[in-house]
C-alpha cells in the first residue's frame, strides 16, 4: 500500500508539472492504495497454504491478466459518473484522463507483484505472472528469490517517512497553487517527484544487495535494525505487528 502512496505521488506531482487535474488527491491516494493490495484479496478465501491457482494464496489474482481486467474495470466505472459537457476538447481531455487512471491502476497493481518476486518462494514457489501460460502442463509460477523475508522493517519505515514528506508536500503545492506562486509550486511538484523516484530507486538497490537465508535469520535481522530504532519506532513497530496479524486472522 506505501509502495502505491508513493507512485500516487509520483502522478500527482508530474499532473502538477504538465498543468492537469486528473486526480484529487484523497482519490488518487485511495485508488493506488486499494489497486496495490488488492492481490492479496486471495488471502481471505480459499486455502491460504494451497498452491491451486484458483483456491489458493498467490494464485490468479497475482497475475498481470487480474490487474489489468480490475484496473480496466475499476477504470470503465469511473468513465459512467457524470462528465463535463460534451465537445471535441472535452473528449480529448476525458480520453487522457481515463488513460492515465489506467495507466496509474495497473502500474500499482503491478507494483504489487513485482514486490512480491523477491520474497522466499514458500509453499507456492513464486506467483504465476503470466497466468494462463503454462509450462509442461502446469501454471508458470516466476519468482521466490528469497533476496528479503515476507517483511522489512527498513523498508516499511522508509516508505512511511516518504509518505508523511509527500503529504507535507502536497499540502504546499496546493496553497501554493491557491495562491498562484508558480515558482514554489514546480518546485514543490519537482522535488515530490524526486523524492518518490529516490525511494523507489532505492528499494531497487536494497533487496537486490539482500539475502534471505531463513526465517530464524531475517528476524534476528528485523530485530537489531528494532534495538537501533527511536524507542517510538520500535514499540510501534512491535505493538502494530500484533495488531495487524490479530486483525488479519480474525478477517479471514
Amino acid at each position: 500500500m506505501l509502495i502505491g502512496f508513493s507512485i500516487a505521488h509520483l502522478f500527482y506531482a508530474f499532473q502538477t508539472l504538465i498543468n492537469r487535474k486528473y486526480f484529487y488527491y484523497p482519490v488518487l491516494l485511495f485508488l493506488a492504495g486499494l489497486c496495490a493490495i488488492i492481490p492479496d484479496i486471495d488471502s481471505f478465501f480459499g486455502n491460504y497454504a494451497s498452491r491451486d491457482v484458483y483456491t489458493g494464496h498467490r494464485g490468479i489474482t497475482h497475475s498481470i491478466l487480474f490487474v489489468c481486467t480490475v484496473s480496466l474495470t475499476i477504470t470503465l466505472a469511473m468513465r459512467t459518473l457524470p462528465q463535463r459537457p460534451c465537445n471535441k476538447s472535452n473528449i480529448l481531455e476525458g480520453n487522457k484522463k481515463f488513460i492515465m487512471i489506467f495507466f496509474l491502476l495497473f502500474l500499482c497493481g503491478l507494483s504489487h507483484l513485482l514486490a512480491d518476486l523477491p520474497q522466499p518462494p514458500g509453499v507456492w514457489g513464486g506467483i504465476p505472472l503470466f497466468f494462463p501460460y503454462k509450462t509442461d502442463g502446469s501454471f508458470l509460477r516466476i519468482g521466490g528469490w528469497s533476496k528479503v523475508g515476507w517483511y522489512d522493517y527498513k523498508i516499511l519505515w522508509s516508505y512511511i517517512f516518504c509518505g508523511v514528506t509527500s503529504a507535507i508536500l502536497t499540502a504546499l503545492l496546493s496553497i501554493s497553487e491557491k495562491v498562484k506562486f508558480e515558482v514554489i509550486t514546480k518546485t514543490t511538484a519537482v522535488l515530490l517527484m524526486i523524492i518518490n523516484l529516490s525511494i523507489n530507486i532505492w528499494l531497487i538497490h536494497y533487496i537486490s544487495n539482500s539475502r534471505y537465508v531463513s526465517a530464524a535469520d531475517w528476524e534476528k535481522i528485523q530485530n537489531e535494525f528494532l534495538k537501533k530504532s527511536p524507542p517510538m519506532i520500535n514499540t510501534a513497530t512491535r505493538q502494530g505487528r500484533v495488531y495487524f496479524i490479530r486483525l488479519f486472522r480474525s478477517i479471514k
